[in-house]
């Protein structure tokens, strides 16, 4: 016989949850309260299931995590970003390593924060594509990172180290 669900409580709340408004981001030390359309991150893990003689795999690898981490800047951001880059890490702005830091406010709600921190970050992608209309200009851009840290958690049993 299974044992019940137990499920898992969810604590009365005055009606707010997070939405993008929340969302604060500080990349290379520069603290983005707005600026900023939107800031994707992802890990994955890609393993090998191991099969043998049999129907069912017997194990999977270890495997290696693939990493991603891209923004939507307005463009005003975006200049002050890349200036702010080459003037405080040193020329070539491409070329400096730098950590972002995503996180989520905490005010008078009362809601849960968590930040997440992306690291070995380098500014390898910029899109610019400026067309007629009224939208404003923006700048697509990727990072490249090296880890994530979700809410500052290591996903790893065994991390690399110094």
């Amino acid at each position: 016989m299974t044992q019940p669900i137990t499920p898992i409580l969810v604590p009365v709340t005055n009606g707010f949850v997070q939405g993008f408004a929340n969302v604060r981001l500080n990349a290379a030390g520069m603290d983005f309260t707005g600026g900023f359309q939107s800031i994707k991150r992802s890990r994955k893990r890609e393993r090998e299931m191991v099969e043998s003689n049999s129907v069912d795999p017997v194990g999977k690898t270890l495997g290696m995590n693939k990493y991603a981490c891209s923004a939507i800047f307005l463009y005003a951001w975006f200049i002050n970003f890349i200036k702010t880059l080459n003037n405080n890490l040193g020329p070539g702005y491409a070329d400096q390593p730098f950590t972002i830091y995503i996180g989520n406010t905490q005010d008078a709600t009362g809601l849960v924060t968590s930040t997440d921190i992306v690291l070995g970050c380098t500014l390898d992608s910029t899109d610019a594509d400026d067309v007629k209309g009224i939208g404003a200009l923006t700048r697509p851009i990727e990072f490249n990172p090296i880890k994530i840290k979700f809410n500052g958690f290591e996903d790893a049993a065994d991390p690399l180290g110094p």
